[in-house]
């Protein structure tokens, strides 16, 4: 059977297709970040300054690509942020042209595939991460290229080849794309096979991996063969232990099903007709849509199973495609209905202009904050470099702040104090003061904020509020406790039976925390703890477990300090109990403190 070498024929792109483009294209610019806001970014940006996968410089598995090419952006701008983030406009110049291209390659017609091209382009979280230095854009732009080039390359081997170039550099952005390559390659490496040219499919595969091993060998002789594996091992046990459906407090699938896939951005009633009209262009079940979900499918079902649900509007970028494919097929065939061609064409734009309309009503109005004004991590250091002197003050930094302050305070000392940092072990609180995610807890701090508009529905959900707060109105350890054991993150402090807190004042209601461990299996019987608050009994809780926590919703005192009283009426002494050397009474461990406001 001779195959054919091509049966694409050259086109030139219609003028209202450029123009299209174009206008696309300029929409770009007011997406454009005006600093670093996400974890990720900060990431990014520290593997451009110095690249090491196993100091997640950036995370694993390095993104090599996206990260060369902000090293060569490094060299005609002045920092880090600005590099990758024009990296990623280029990228996101490009969402129109590649998404027409997939529906051409898929067999949509012409006007069906530029409706899909123009709302992909205009939903929420395509538009937004498309102005910040992230490498979503240039994952899916790639991805979508690619596919379109592999199923040009059912008939065509330039168009193969060039496909099989694409997907290479596109694995090279993110691994994970090569499940919506599955069925493209498939698609076009059939026909090779049928017709036994070996050498060809041979050949495009070589290519391919050929790409790869280049980036991916990079970032391992950067990093280290063994420091890049532990590396890659560690972070993806995190993914399955924390991210994955294996994490027993994660959202059961089913009930991702719906912010997952079909209403990713949160946008209400909008993605609701969205949702619907793709549901129509489903049922329709024509080969093109059939194929589309082919492609599509894969990288659902993994996003449903493995992804954070926190980060649903960033990861389904790669996904929203097929919402705005079938979407555009759904117009299409309510359009049908009209008997002249004519007024079914002007019936499919209009319902599409109706949509656009409501997605750049949506979307336009929150780019605005980020556009105009830093991120609140931002803002937070520009307030500590004006306002602390670091020869009189202590910086200590929580750990969901800390490649923020590693990327923007570089040139400063700071103290990593982890993830539950409570001031257990702070002897002096003066002249110490935190940076931390979320809203300020001390009357004295500074919040850096952004408001809870639409970008809280499109963008991850994180570091909207920053603060930056006087330690000296962190609780203060009265009598009866013992010197802070341990370090980082695992800071406690013993008791006596006997032990006061002094919490800071607070108006209104506020929340109170503590998480302790008693010797349980040291004593006669479980030990019954007693929280008195301002003198006023709190609770009373028998030590059932050895490790035991409480919370409560209290009304503080709002000019004086709050006193916690605890009080443990059972206690070990192993040196009297002849099971140590340790001559202190011991009644519980005090491993967790929290006392905030509540808004």
């Amino acid at each position: 059977m001779a195959f054919r070498r091509s049966t694409v024929r050259s086109r030139s792109a219609p003028p209202i297709l450029i123009g299209l483009a174009l206008a696309v294209a300029a929409t770009r610019f007011l997406a454009l970040s005006h600093s670093i806001w996400d974890w990720d970014e900060a990431l990014f940006c520290l593997g451009l300054r110095h690249y090491d996968v196993s100091l997640h410089h950036p995370h694993p598995p390095g993104f090599p690509l996206f990260i060369a090419l902000g090293k060569i952006a490094r060299l005609f701008l002045h920092d880090e942020f600005r590099a990758l983030r024009d990296v990623n406009l280029l990228f996101a110049l490009c969402v129109f042209p590649a998404m027409y291209a997939l529906g051409r390659a898929l067999r949509f017609d012409a006007l069906t595939s530029a409706i899909a091209a123009l709302l992909f382009a205009s939903m929420p979280n395509v538009w937004f991460y498309g102005g910040t230095s992230l490498s979503d854009i240039g994952g899916v732009v790639t991805i979508l290229a690619g596919a379109a080039a592999l199923l040009y390359g059912r008939g065509s081997d330039r168009a193969w080849c060039a496909g099989s170039i694409l997907l290479g550099l596109s694995l090279a952005f993110r691994p994970q794309n090569a499940l919506l390559a599955l069925y493209p390659w498939c698609a076009a490496a059939w026909p090779r096979l049928r017709a036994r040219r070996f050498a060809n499919v041979i050949a495009g595969i070589a290519c391919t991996i050929a790409i790869v091993a280049v980036f991916y060998g990079g970032a391992i002789a950067a990093t280290g063969w063994y420091d890049y594996r532990d590396a890659l091992r560690a972070h993806s046990d995190y993914l399955l232990r924390v991210d994955s459906y294996r994490n027993p407090g994660r959202q059961p699938v089913p009930s991702l099903l719906y912010p997952m896939l079909v209403n990713p951005y949160d946008a209400g009633k909008i993605a609701v007709a969205i949702g619907a009209l793709a549901l129509i262009g489903l049922l329709r079940a024509r080969r093109p849509a059939l194929e589309a979900v082919a492609m599509f499918a894969p990288f659902a079902i993994f996003m449903l199973a493995l992804l954070d649900p926190n980060s649903i509007s960033r990861y389904s970028i790669a996904y929203v495609p097929l919402l705005a494919l079938l979407a555009a097929e759904g117009i299409r065939v309510v359009a049908s209905i009209a008997r002249r061609p004519a007024f079914g064409v002007a019936l499919r734009c209009a319902a599409a202009a109706v949509l656009l309309a409501a997605l750049i009503r949506f979307t336009a109005p929150a780019l605005r904050g980020a556009r105009k004004h830093d991120a609140p991590p931002v803002e937070a250091v520009r307030w500590i470099r004006k306002n602390l002197d670091p020869r009189a003050t202590r910086l200590y930094v929580h750990g969901s702040m800390k490649p923020f302050v590693e990327c923007l305070l570089s040139d400063r000392t700071w103290i990593d104090v982890g993830d539950r940092f409570s001031g257990l072990d702070l002897e002096d609180s003066r002249d110490a003061w935190l940076l931390r995610e979320g809203p300020a807890t001390a009357p004295d701090a500074h919040q850096f904020e952004r408001p809870h508009d639409h970008l809280w529905n499109i963008a991850r959900r994180r570091y909207f509020e920053v603060s930056v707060e006087p330690l000296a109105e962190l609780p203060r350890f009265g009598d009866g406790w013992h010197d802070p054991e341990g370090e980082g993150s695992d800071v406690y402090r013993w008791m006596k039976p006997d032990a006061a807190v002094e919490l800071p004042p607070v108006t209104g209601r506020a929340e109170l925390s503590v998480e302790w461990e008693v010797p349980l299996a040291a004593e006669p019987r479980p030990p019954i703890v007693t929280f008195t608050l301002n003198g006023q009994p709190l609770d009373r809780v028998t030590c059932t477990a050895p490790a035991m926590r409480r919370k409560w919703i209290i009304d503080g005192a709002p000019r004086r300090p709050n006193t916690l009283r605890i009080n443990v009426d059972e206690f070990v002494n192993p040196a009297k109990m002849h099971r140590g050397g340790d001559t202190r009474d011991l009644a519980l461990r005090l491993n967790h403190l929290f006392w905030k406001p509540l808004p």
